[in-house]
């Protein structure tokens, strides 16, 4: 336990920029209600987060400190969910069986779209680890993660991320049919979970539904259009591959697709960092 504990500071130590508003978040009063956004990402997870932010939840979004990669599998870090109303995006819908389980009569939000729509918009969207290889960032730490904390946290977080896209999206990488596949999974787990609880589906990305619909169903006054809405995570990812080009990015997705395509394993990312 304590090999983990001091796993987690130094992963908080690297990757503090990603809830750099924490600190604010833990001292502000919280609400009497429970809230997790348990859709895709690509689903407007960041507008719906935006929008109960507003309305003055304490709310998280992509808690990245939610889950801790441990022994090569990702562990639910509870205390740190406690400080939160509201929580969204992929460390949510990678713990999801777990969060029905442990807060049965929370508000859970299931943000969706047209399938096509949505692989659409995985296609245009910067995954991170796609860009973490075309920086050959995972090579250049790898060589010093068995000698230095600070490079060994770094690269125990590129494996939790690649964990966490694998987990709920079959790859780290965009590939088209692993997409598709979990989309239909997990759209049905979603459904067989949730059947009687207090669950409601939400159509943002595509303009289907406003902030009336979420406020009848949390019992809030809220009125208006969604906003669109860039998490820094996003925003700093979409920065880095215009910066850098598309060329490598699009080459990585090319031989993911090839090696599924050929019912071979995707490359492992140790052979990047080796």
């Amino acid at each position: 336990m304590k090999l983990q504990r001091r796993r987690t500071i130094e992963g908080d130590l690297v990757v503090g920029w990603l809830s750099f508003f924490d600190v604010w978040a833990r001292l502000a009063p919280r609400k009497d209600k429970k809230i997790f956004i348990i859709g895709l990402p690509k689903t407007a997870t960041t507008s719906a987060h935006f929008a109960l932010q507003k309305a003055g939840f304490k709310a998280e979004h992509f808690p990245y400190r939610l889950v801790n990669y441990h022994n090569g599998d990702l562990v639910l870090n509870r205390k740190d969910l406690d400080y939160h109303d509201v929580v969204s995006d992929l460390p949510v819908a990678a713990s999801v069986e777990t969060l029905v389980r442990l807060y049965p009569d929370a508000y859970f939000v299931y943000t969706n779209r047209d399938k096509q729509k949505w692989l659409d918009s995985c296609r245009r969207h910067p995954w991170p680890l796609e860009c973490i290889l075309h920086a050959d960032l995972a090579r250049k730490v790898g060589r010093y993660s068995d000698s230095l904390v600070v490079f060994r946290a770094l690269m125990n977080n590129i494996q939790k991320l690649k964990l966490l896209h694998e987990k709920v999206l079959g790859s780290s990488i965009f590939i088209p049919e692993v997409f598709s596949a979990h989309y239909d999974a997990y759209d049905q787990k979603i459904r067989r979970l949730f059947k009687g609880r207090r669950f409601i589906e939400l159509n943002i990305a595509d303009g289907v539904d406003t902030k009336e619909r979420l406020g009848e169903f949390l019992d809030l006054d809220m009125a208006g259009s969604f906003e669109h809405k860039d998490c820094f995570y996003t925003w700093f990812f979409k920065k880095l591959a215009d910066r850098a080009g598309w060329d490598r990015i699009l080459g990585i997705r090319r031989e993911y697709r090839e090696r599924y395509l050929a019912r071979q394993s995707p490359p492992p990312l140790k052979s990047y960092a080796a």
